[in-house]
């Protein structure tokens, strides 16, 4: 049974949550923008909203506090995409001549910018518009899943609340600082996450012995904290 002072807190929250004080500002690139207009905001907007109450589930079990999204700002874009060199070979004057071809070979789907409070994501991952993403299918192809809007989003807002926790300052490691994020993002999404698996490990053994709380805020002892040569765990 939910108490009376319970519900009254979910009430306010929810009120929190659509109130124009406590609004990020969406936007979409110009490119964006132009080809699928206001649709684009519409949409990300949406896969935001289901995002926020967890991120605030988060905030509240690591920080005591609630999420506070003023002055951030999240945008869909065309994220950067990691390319390769593939050897190849043409017949030319009678010749067969090498040559080397770029490939896509990799994707960054979100990213979290800490000096400008924003979170871009990447136009592709979302079924609306992901038609229209010339570089998925050889992704997919290269065995590259696309993350989903909503691990997306969980996970790049996790960062901001690292940042808004100063983690992101007292770590100097990211592969702490990644591993963090895809943890909390599992538990949060209840789904296995198969990205950063080495990062993942060592965030696991770091909360193992101080406790999800002050592992994720970077409320542990410096030594921990820094790569390359780290405090060994064992």
């Amino acid at each position: 049974m939910v108490s009376v002072a319970q519900q009254l807190h979910e009430e306010l929250f929810a009120e929190a949550l659509t109130s124009p004080s406590n609004q990020p500002t969406y936007q979409a690139e110009p490119e964006i923008l132009r080809r699928y207009g206001e649709r684009a905001i519409d949409v990300l907007k949406s896969h935001d909203a289901e995002v926020r109450p967890l991120i605030r589930k988060l905030s509240l079990e690591t920080s005591n506090a609630e999420p506070y999204d003023r002055n951030m700002k999240v945008i869909i874009g065309d994220t950067p995409t990691v390319y390769g060199l593939r050897l190849g070979f043409v017949k030319k004057g009678g010749f067969i001549m090498p040559v080397l071809h770029r490939i896509p070979i990799g994707k960054v789907f979100g990213s979290y910018n800490k000096d400008t409070d924003t979170l871009t994501v990447h136009y592709g991952i979302f079924n609306e518009f992901a038609a229209d993403d010339p570089e998925r299918a050889s992704l997919e192809n290269m065995g590259i899943e696309y993350q989903s809007p909503k691990t997306v989003l969980t996970h790049e807002r996790a960062h901001r609340l690292q940042h808004e926790n100063g983690a992101l300052d007292k770590y100097n490691w990211r592969d702490a600082i990644e591993g963090l994020a895809t943890v909390a993002t599992e538990y949060l999404l209840k789904k296995p996450q198969q990205v950063y698996q080495s990062a993942q490990g060592l965030a696991r053994n770091l909360i193992e012995k101080f406790g999800f709380k002050n592992t994720f805020r970077g409320d542990i002892p410096p030594a921990y904290r820094a790569a390359p040569n780290p405090v060994p765990l064992n």
